[in-house]
């Protein structure tokens, strides 16, 4: 009987799981090792910034504001620095206006600066949105509000060994009466002591219980075989 060890990534939308250690409680294990490079990609968002801003018009007070008809986002761009993902533009909105009885329609132009922590030094498919976009009539012009936020995929690149083959060899020899005691160390699991005692993972659960998923160093575990 061979016990595989399997380890997953989330790559985008799919997952992947490969095979990264194997070992038998009856037969020495020969395994075939390979290097295999993985993406790992994560969604990065900024915090949500709200913009407030003005821009001049000349109003009269009989002009009245209708509706916003568009608002887009233009001359985008996006750079990384010192660990951020910087993204700006500029946010224009069209807006439709009731001036002198006739219907008129005005742009507003609006920068917009967003950044956001990535733990790689790579990102793809940056977006820049808004949402909640409003304007308003003032004494002096157009008062715009809305929200802005930067979306993108952060990716690393992990290396590891896998196994691509598993041979059985000769029995492994043991002893009936014995008695094995393993002295954990720190940062292992119970996977690992299964490895050193060969023994399975329910045969170490028997003799010992509550043991914790990560060993703190001061675990001593026992098999009576």
């Amino acid at each position: 009987e061979i016990t595989l060890s399997v380890k997953a990534w989330v790559l985008e939308t799919s997952n992947y799981s490969v095979v990264t250690d194997a070992y038998s409680v009856t037969n020495e294990v020969k395994l075939t090792k390979s290097p295999v490079n993985f993406l790992t990609f994560n969604r990065v968002v900024s915090e949500n910034k709200v913009e407030n801003g003005e821009v001049n018009y000349e109003v009269s007070k009989n002009d009245r504001l209708i509706a916003v008809i568009g608002v887009k986002i233009e001359s985008e761009n996006y750079r990384l620095d010192n660990g951020r993902l910087i993204a700006s533009g500029v946010v224009t909105a069209t807006a439709l206006l009731e001036v002198n009885g006739e219907y008129k329609t005005v742009e507003v132009n609006s920068p917009i600066e967003l950044s956001a922590l990535i733990s790689g030094n790579e990102y793809k498919n940056p977006t820049l949105s808004v949402c909640d976009y409003s304007i308003r009539l003032t004494q002096s012009g157009l008062a715009y509000s809305f929200i802005g936020k930067l979306s993108a995929l952060d990716f690393s690149r992990d290396n590891v060994t896998v196994i691509t083959g598993v041979e059985l060899l000769d029995e492994k020899q043991i002893n009936d009466s014995a008695i094995s005691v393993y002295y954990a160390q720190n940062g292992e699991t119970v996977w690992d002591a299964c490895k050193v005692l060969g023994v399975s993972l329910d045969e170490i659960l028997k003799y010992n219980e509550n043991l914790p998923e990560v060993f703190s160093g001061s675990e001593r575990i026992v098999i009576y075989r």
